[in-house]
């Protein structure tokens, strides 16, 4: 994949006082394998899973 090579390669944080990308910020660049390396590869892991459940379960009789 050639657009993951060219990022290992070469630095991408910001040139600018923008950000727009994870490297150019403050948390990411307090971490010491990255400010001695900045083509280190960077693996984010991210989960978005909720599950909404009914705290009375599902067997509650109506009485109604």
């Amino acid at each position: 994949m050639t657009d993951v090579w060219y990022f290992i390669q070469n630095s991408h944080k910001s040139q600018n006082d923008y950000m727009f990308d994870i490297c150019d910020g403050n948390q990411f660049q307090e971490i010491s394998v990255f400010r001695r390396n900045s083509n280190a590869i960077q693996i984010i892991l991210n989960t978005d899973e909720v599950e909404i459940v009914n705290p009375l379960g599902s067997h509650v009789k109506n009485t109604s």
